[in-house]
């Protein structure tokens, strides 16, 4: 019957009526007695990892169960302590469509199973039966692996490997904000990934970076607007602002005395290469705790420099940086330094010239490293180089100062001429009038125009020969100087505005021209009846000419 059934039924229906006859089979081969009918009031939720359901999904179950009842039965196991009551291991879509569905009782497989075994199928045949949301397969995971069950024991329950089990698990590590996220759609899984794997301050640290903006965008979801995330960004945030790479870091890695409260990086589960199978697209050698790292740094660099102190005898060692933008007192830039690869032999020369110095690195993941650099060849003969620069600096500090104090003792001594001089022109006839000749003087140097040279030339008698001087030379100066020179007081004034007002329109764009023009009463009928007229008189002039000619 039940095969009929299923060939007059599609979708999750028909799903369902299969699921039925494949459950009936189970039964029956493992001994159990199928379809049973339990009261719904009977059976107990001990819980329900799943929070998520599809509700267009549920909503088709019921309207089945409704038409059919419930074909597949749930999986029961005796109450331990309540006789005649139930616990449910397997079922709950089933067990809640039954409920909204308005059934009194529903079919069950009732076994008589340990705490271990109930756990088993509580969990793991739910998952194997139903597509659950990954926060619910978290949740699933993690408690099957909080009580003694392997990650590979789980993977071949459910067919996936145990590195998928355990990174599945991580995601209960979720702070509250982010496993909503993860449920709304929000943050995609690989991001969630990402995040799981990280301590809470650091998730935290997440959070406030990437809703800055740069690193997420802006979904409605139920009329409101809630951030979202990609997961290369997150990722990319993760690796490049929260990892430091231990590879580069000059400290030892094996040493738990360098930060005893930390211990060695290499057995610190901060560490990226002691949990690979969450971290193996960041690489074995990375941490997770920047402000370990520094102080693991800063630490080793203290030590480090207590120590080369002592053993060195040629004196002090050359402080280096390895920040090109960063200058430090005392500290040898990377301009004034050239680090030397310790696989290639040191030139003679540069032994003997002095410039080979023995370095240790001041900042950067190698600080307290010890290497060797050739310095300035204007460094090499000073036993302290960067005590020298300092000195240097301070040197060039100082008459930079005295520079700067000269150019202010200047423009103040500028100034209080200026204030002289404006008051001296409303004043003194005699310096107006020396002011007034070497403004002309320097106006006529600068800009000499056809329309100025006539006028110079005919209404103030310059001689022509002085425009043909060469441009800005020191003759055409000396010979303006001379003609402005001789003219009288009163022919100053006159001949700045003579050289203002001829330059003031040398545009046929300019706008003062058309209210200039109207207000003269040239109207443009009136110009071209001038042009016209010009013209005209040309052509009569050619025309006697040519008569003339020809008599």
């Amino acid at each position: 019957m039940a095969k009929r059934a299923a060939n007059r039924l599609t979708g999750a229906a028909a799903a369902h009526v299969v699921a039925a006859l494949a459950d009936a089979v189970r039964a029956e081969e493992n001994g159990h007695h199928a379809l049973q009918y339990v009261p719904l009031a009977s059976i107990d939720i001990v819980r329900n990892t799943r929070q998520s359901y599809d509700e267009p999904a549920m909503l088709e179950l019921v309207e089945s169960i409704r038409a059919y009842g419930v074909m597949q039965s749930i999986t029961l196991r005796p109450h331990p302590d309540q006789a005649g009551r139930y616990q449910l291991a397997a079922g709950h879509r089933r067990y809640f469509g039954a409920q909204r569905a308005g059934l009194e009782d529903i079919p069950a497989s009732i076994r008589p199973l340990t705490d271990r075994e109930f756990m088993e199928v509580q969990l793991l045949e739910n998952l194997q039966r139903e597509k659950v949301h990954p926060a619910d397969e978290a949740v699933a995971f993690a408690e099957l692996l909080d009580n003694s069950f392997s990650a590979e024991e789980i993977g071949l329950r459910v067919g996936k490997p145990a590195r998928f089990v355990a990174q599945r698990a991580q995601l209960v590590k979720l702070l509250p904000d982010w496993q909503q996220a993860l449920r709304e759609g929000r943050l995609p899984l690989g991001g969630a990934h990402a995040l799981a794997r990280l301590p809470a301050e650091a998730q935290e640290q997440a959070g406030v970076s990437l809703n800055a903006g740069y690193y997420s965008d802006w979904v409605e979801i139920d009329g409101v607007r809630k951030r979202s995330y990609d997961t290369a960004q997150v990722r990319r945030w993760v690796k490049d602002s929260l990892s430091r790479n231990l590879a580069t870091a000059a400290f030892p890695k094996d040493d738990a005395t360098l930060f005893p409260s930390a211990g060695a990086c290499l057995t610190c589960p901060k560490r990226t290469g002691n949990a690979l199978y969450l971290f193996q697209d960041m690489g074995a050698d990375r941490c997770l705790d920047g402000a370990c790292f520094e102080t693991k740094c800063h630490n080793f660099l203290e030590r480090q420099l207590a120590e080369v102190e002592q053993v060195l005898d040629s004196g002090p060692v050359v402080r280096i940086t390895d920040d090109w933008n960063k200058k430090s007192a005392g500290v040898l830039s990377r301009y004034d330094y050239e680090r030397l690869d310790p696989e290639k032999e040191v030139a003679p020369e540069a032994v003997q010239s002095g410039r080979l110095r023995q370095a240790i690195v001041m900042d950067g993941h190698q600080a307290g490293k010890l290497v060797q650099v050739l310095v300035k060849a204007s460094l090499a003969q000073a036993a302290d180089p960067a005590a020298a620069l300092q000195e240097k600096a301070q040197a060039e500090q100082v008459e930079s100062k005295q520079q700067k104090a000269a150019t202010v003792a200047k423009n103040r001594q500028m100034r209080r001429a200026y204030q002289k001089l404006q008051e001296g022109i409303l004043t003194d006839p005699n310096l107006r009038t020396a002011v007034l000749r070497e403004k002309l003087v320097r106006d006529l140097e600068y800009t000499i125009t056809k329309a100025k040279k006539q006028v110079l030339v005919e209404r103030y008698a310059f001689p022509a020969a002085v425009f043909e001087l060469r441009h800005y030379s020191s003759e055409l100066k000396s010979a303006i100087a001379e003609q402005v020179e001789r003219l009288p007081e009163e022919q100053l004034v006159s001949l700045l505005l003579d050289l203002e007002l001829v330059g003031w329109h040398t545009s046929e764009y300019d706008n003062h021209i058309p209210r200039l023009a109207a207000a003269q009463g040239w109207t443009p009928e009136l110009l071209d009846a001038e042009v016209a007229a010009a013209k005209a008189a040309r052509v009569n002039g050619q025309a006697v000419g040519e008569e003339v000619a020809s008599a």
